[in-house]
């Protein structure tokens, strides 16, 4: 059965597509400069294919806005802390897996990653180093 709403992932789709061309940008231009296929792009913005974390992260570097690709707010304000969000995706790859015992999909890891990154700008990225450091000690005793 098909929804009237988009998805998430159509929604998604449709902001990545948004973004691009706000960029003025080819999709064939856009997913050389990605690493990737046009059809994988093309796939992307239909929606049908989720956009993989380490993709996301380039975007981030080309200029796009994740967050309004992510949530559907505009983050103008928001300046990208490179190495903290590097961190950042490393905690969620690791530790946060572990802990979690259970696979995510891309879209839920996009959003853990947003999630911490959010709360590590919040904090201080201190803070979030060390409850990471805390919680992965306690994960190993």
């Amino acid at each position: 059965m098909s929804s009237c709403l988009p998805t998430d992932a159509e929604a998604l789709g449709s902001r990545l597509r948004e973004l691009r061309e706000e960029m003025a940008l080819t999709q064939e231009l856009f997913a050389a400069q990605l690493g990737v296929t046009d059809r994988t792009l093309r796939n992307w913005e239909a929606g049908t294919r989720p956009v993989p974390s380490d993709v996301m992260q380039e975007m981030v570097r080309l200029g796009v806005d994740v967050v309004y690709l992510l949530l559907g707010s505009r983050a103008d304000h928001l300046d990208v802390n490179d190495s903290l969000l590097k961190k950042v995706v490393a905690w969620v790859d690791g530790p946060w897996q572990e802990m979690r015992k259970q696979p995510m999909t891309d879209s839920e890891r996009m959003r853990w990653i947003l999630r911490f990154y959010l709360k590590a700008l919040r904090l201080g990225p201190a803070a979030f180093e060390n409850a990471s450091a805390e919680r992965e000690a306690k994960r190993r005793a």
